[in-house]
């Protein structure tokens, strides 16, 4: 039973991403965050969206088709992407000057995610060096909050390949 109603509740999540995720996108507004919190160090704009569908730790699968969008720390829009059915994103095309971000992660079905980035210098070519940005999101019902953490690429290869 326990697993009929975690099984339904992903395919509503996933139903609500297909029909709304491309009308979502062109909404995203810049949004003052609720809480501070410390910028991420990242050598480039790009990551990977997971979800969870119950409170408490742990990620239930990746989250497609999900507006990402790039603003300055001062409010100024930057660019948008979507992400890709593995749940990933990046600014390709876009490289933006080193400084300081606000990367918004938006949905119907997820409560919304607002990070501060720090853009650093030119990303590395070593793979154990470069960092990705993981996006947890978690649906509007629940209780936990969204939050994002640095992955580094080697790891996320790693953790690709099993």
């Amino acid at each position: 039973m326990k697993l009929a109603m975690k099984s339904l509740l992903l395919a509503l999540a996933i139903a609500c991403w297909a029909t709304q995720a491309f009308a979502q996108c062109s909404e995203v507004v810049y949004k003052e965050p609720k809480e501070e919190r410390a910028a991420l160090p990242v050598d480039s704009v790009e990551g990977n969206a997971l979800f969870s569908l119950f409170d408490g730790a742990g990620d239930s699968g990746r989250a497609s088709d999900m507006c990402i969008a790039l603003f300055t720390e001062e409010g100024r829009f930057v660019a948008k992407t979507t992400t890709n059915p593995k749940g990933e994103f990046s600014f390709s095309g876009v490289l933006p000057p080193i400084g300081r971000y606000r990367l918004i992660a938006s949905s119907k079905a997820f409560k919304d995610l607002n990070v501060l980035i720090e853009l650093k210098q030119t990303p590395d070519t070593d793979p154990e060096k470069r960092n990705r940005i993981l996006l947890h999101m978690r649906l509007k019902s629940l209780r936990s909050p969204t939050y994002a953490t640095l992955l580094s690429v080697k790891e996320y290869q790693d953790r690709e390949r099993r």
